[in-house]
């Protein structure tokens, strides 16, 4: 999608692009209580060929592509209180460009989610804490001529729930 001079868009074959990148999962059971999880991508989007507007952009990264985006969990499920389970979770989006002519730049966002759960019987309960530090934040930013347009990332929310397992009684277990 090709954003024209007067703000509306149209499809068309704009050039070539290069993305290179890795994607990973690591676990790591520390002890049998204590869990840590990573998943990430390390990536490099770039124009090799792209003209918009009338101005050669080739050699540009690509907006709204970070080079490094991560979620990380550490879990706590102790044998002392079977079922009960607590984890802290971290996600990082590096600084990115918000226009393909790379002036202008959102410095990227770090949030924590707290959650907590306990099960028994066919019952799920569990407490979420979202963006615990309140971090004013976006998801997407895009530069545009006329300013800035940012999809604002949740404030701190709270989630409570239950779950319940339906699962055949007349079943032998």
């Amino acid at each position: 999608t090709v954003q024209l001079d007067n703000g509306t868009q149209e499809n068309r074959n704009a050039g070539r692009t290069l993305h290179r990148g890795i994607e990973y999962g690591l676990k790591w059971n520390i002890t049998d209580e204590l869990k840590w999880r990573l998943s990430g991508t390390n990536a490099f989007h770039q124009f090799v060929e792209y003209e918009e507007s009338a101005q050669d952009l080739s050699g540009q990264k690509m907006s709204q592509a970070p080079s490094w985006i991560a979620n990380s969990e550490l879990s706590y499920q102790p044998d002392w209180l079977e079922n009960f389970r607590v984890s802290l979770e971290w996600q990082h989006v590096d600084p990115y460009f918000t226009d393909n002519a790379n002036i202008r730049q959102y410095p990227g966002y770090d949030i924590f989610n707290a959650r907590c759960g306990y099960s028994f019987k066919d019952f799920d309960l569990w407490v979420n804490v979202m963006n615990v530090a309140n971090e004013l934040y976006a998801t997407v930013v895009r530069s545009t001529p006329w300013g800035d347009n940012y999809n604002a990332g949740e404030p701190r929310t709270l989630t409570l729930g239950v779950g319940y397992n339906f699962k055949n009684k007349n079943s032998q277990e």
